[in-house]
C-alpha cells in the first residue's frame, strides 16, 4: 500500500440551528490505496467538537448521554476555566473512537492519519479523550498495560496531560508533532 488517506465527514444530529454551533459529529474513515476504487479502509476515527458556552455544550451531551456527557462534565469542573472558555470559543475536539482493523494494526503510520483528523476538524484547539478503554475484557493487570500504552501511543501525539481519576487525556492548544511533519 502506498498511500494513506482519511476522509472526513460533519454529521448533523442536531435538528435545530442553534445546536448545530454548539455541537458537530466528524467521522473519519483512514484507507489506503493509490486510486479511490482500490482503496482498502483500514480503520476509523469518530469524534465530536464543542463550541459555545459551557453550560449548552454539557446539557447537549447529557441528552446524547454515555463518554460524551462525562466529557462534557469534565470540561465544566475543569481546574482552569478561563482556558476551557477559551477553548470553546475556538472549538474544542473530544475523540471518541479509533479503531485500526487489527490485520492493519502497526503496518501504516495510523498516528499521522490521527494528526490529519485532528488537523481538519479543530487544528490549534484543545483536544481531549479517555484513553483507557472503560468496558475491557480482561484482567485489571492487563487493562493496566494497555492503558499505558494507549497513553503513550497518545503521548506521541502531544497528549501530555493526563487526569487519572477522570480518565481523561488533552492538550490545550494541539498542533501536529513536527517528526510527523515528514510521513
Amino acid at each position: 500500500m502506498r498511500n494513506l488517506s482519511v476522509k472526513v465527514c460533519a454529521i448533523v444530529d442536531a435538528h435545530e440551528m442553534a445546536n448545530r454551533r454548539i455541537i458537530q459529529t466528524f467521522t473519519g474513515t483512514i484507507s489506503s490505496g493509490v486510486f479511490e476504487e482500490d482503496f482498502i479502509q483500514l480503520g476509523e476515527i469518530s469524534g465530536v467538537r464543542f463550541s459555545g458556552q459551557i453550560d449548552e455544550v454539557v446539557n447537549w451531551a447529557d441528552i446524547r448521554g454515555d463518554d460524551i456527557y462525562i466529557a462534557a462534565e469534565w470540561l465544566a469542573n475543569h481546574p482552569d476555566p478561563d482556558e476551557i472558555e477559551m477553548a470553546l470559543n475556538y472549538g474544542c475536539l473530544y475523540i471518541e473512537n479509533v479503531f485500526i482493523e487489527p490485520e492493519w494494526r502497526g503496518k501504516f503510520n495510523v498516528l499521522k492519519a490521527v494528526a490529519t483528523y485532528i488537523d481538519v476538524v479543530v487544528n490549534d484547539g484543545f483536544v481531549f479523550l479517555m484513553p483507557c478503554p472503560w468496558k475491557f475484557e480482561g484482567t485489571d493487570e492487563e487493562k493496566a498495560r494497555q492503558c499505558v500504552r494507549l497513553r503513550h501511543l497518545w503521548k506521541k501525539l502531544g497528549m501530555k496531560n493526563y487526569d487519572e481519576e477522570a480518565n481523561i487525556l488533552w492538550s490545550y492548544v494541539w498542533q501536529s508533532p513536527e517528526w510527523l511533519a515528514g510521513e
